[in-house]
């Protein structure tokens, strides 16, 4: 995992950051969410959800629309697992941080899996998950619920849909989100 460069935001802290609500309301527009695969009761954001004691890892999501906002440290394990229920026909909707995706998650979860490219032959291949790099960057919501100003990374939206045209692309979320506030 990335070390946020100057942080002295303890480690605990950093894997409960929240989910912007305004962020959250418009994917949940787009994908209806069932179930927040990884919550505590102060922020699910879905009536469904799984909490660390709970271990969304070892329950299915099999047919269900997840969002998922997952532990930093265990950015990689979460994504294992959704691309693990993708196959098995879950849609798996990933807010993640996307400074390191040079690193072994985002290889082994993202890069190799999703086919994009083989390091060993050279060779891209066709992409199976939508990756919308966010613009501008998150100011996520600590554990309190109070907002994260001056973040120092950028995040990323990780689609997997069985039904869906992959591609990637920079979204500015926030011009959408005014967009939809005028209709």
């Amino acid at each position: 995992m990335p070390v946020i460069v100057n942080s002295t935001t303890p480690v605990k802290e950093k894997d409960e950051w929240r989910t912007p609500p305004e962020l959250f309301g418009l994917l949940d527009s787009e994908f209806i969410f069932q179930l927040d695969a990884a919550a505590t009761p102060e922020n699910a954001l879905c009536d469904y959800f799984y909490t660390k004691e709970e271990d969304a890892l070892g329950r299915s999501w099999r047919g269900l629309r997840v969002f998922c906002n997952p532990p930093f440290s265990k950015a990689g394990d979460f994504l294992r697992k959704g691309i693990e229920e993708f196959k098995k026909g879950a849609t798996c909707v990933f807010l993640l941080r996307a400074d390191g995706v040079e690193t072994k998650w985002w290889r082994d979860n993202l890069l190799k899996e999703n086919n994009v490219y083989n390091a060993d032959s050279q060779e891209l291949y066709e992409s199976r998950f939508q990756i919308r790099f966010l613009t501008p960057r998150v100011n996520y919501l600590k554990p309190v619920g109070t907002r994260q100003i001056g973040v120092k990374f950028p995040s990323a939206v990780v689609v997997m849909r069985p039904t869906w045209a992959p591609n990637v692309f920079w979204w500015s979320w926030k011009k959408e989100l005014e967009v939809a506030k005028k209709v």
